[in-house]
């Protein structure tokens, strides 16, 4: 693929996070370095979401304390998954 198709159809940022931003950094720094691209994706799409209304729609829709069911196992698989895109590891 060309140089110029290859460009218009990705964006490379850098993104410097430093001690301005605590707990980003403190996020970050626990993930391997291959990991902090995928991370800063999700949480800009998380962020963007909420920019755009997105979060405040959800909190319209259960504006108080959601019981608490156990989750079943297909809940807990996707759970996991979902989890394991982001980055995060549960300790």
């Amino acid at each position: 693929m060309p140089a110029e198709a290859r460009s218009r159809e990705l964006l490379r940022a850098v993104v410097n996070v430093g001690p301005s931003q605590p707990e980003l950094l403190e996020d970050l720094v626990q993930l391997p370095k291959r990991s902090r691209a995928a991370r800063l994706r999700h949480l800009a799409a998380v962020g963007l979401l909420a920019i755009k209304g997105g979060a405040g729609a959800l909190a319209k829709v259960a504006p108080g304390p959601v019981p608490s069911t156990p989750p079943d196992a297909s809940a807990q698989r996707r759970r996991d998954r979902l989890v394991g895109r982001l980055g995060r590891v549960d300790d």
